[in-house]
C-alpha cells in the first residue's frame, strides 16, 4: 500500500486523491473520507489561537477515537495507492500530517507528503 498526503493545489497531479477536509474545491473529483476531517469547531479554535498545535493534535486524535476509527480500518477503506488531501500547503501545520503519523504509528505504513522525501518533524507532529 502507498499513501501520500498533499494539498488541493496538487489535486490534478497526485494519485487517487481522497479528500479528508470539511469542504472540498468545487472541481474536486476524487473520493471523500469525511470521518478523517476535523470538526469546524476544532479548526476555528486553532485558527483563532484558542488552542496550540499540541492541543489540536490531542483533540484531533481524540476525535478519531470518538468516531471509532482505527488506522487499520481506515487503511482497509482507502484505495491501494492514494493521496489524503486537504487545504494547507506541505510546510503548514495540518491534520493530514497528524493522520499520516497516526496511520504510520499503528500500521507501519509510511505516509509521505507527495513530492517530498518524508514529512518533516518541524510540522510539530513528531513531538
Amino acid at each position: 500500500m502507498v499513501i501520500f498526503t498533499s494539498y488541493y493545489g496538487t489535486r490534478r497531479a497526485v494519485p487517487s486523491p481522497v479528500a479528508i477536509s470539511l469542504k472540498v474545491p468545487e472541481d474536486f473529483r476524487g473520493e471523500q473520507f469525511p470521518e478523517l476531517a476535523p470538526t469546524a469547531e476544532l479548526e476555528a479554535a486553532y485558527a483563532t489561537g484558542k488552542i496550540d498545535e499540541d492541543r489540536y493534535i490531542f483533540l484531533y486524535r481524540r476525535l478519531l477515537e470518538e468516531r471509532r476509527l482505527t488506522p487499520d480500518n481506515v487503511v482497509r477503506r482507502l484505495p491501494f495507492t492514494c493521496t489524503l488531501m486537504c487545504w494547507e500547503k506541505p510546510y503548514q501545520f495540518c491534520h493530514r500530517h497528524i493522520a499520516a503519523k497516526w496511520i504510520y504509528d499503528h500500521t507501519g505504513i509510511l505516509v509521505r507528503e507527495y513530492g517530498r522525501h518524508f514529512i518533516r518533524g518541524g510540522l510539530g507532529i513528531f513531538k
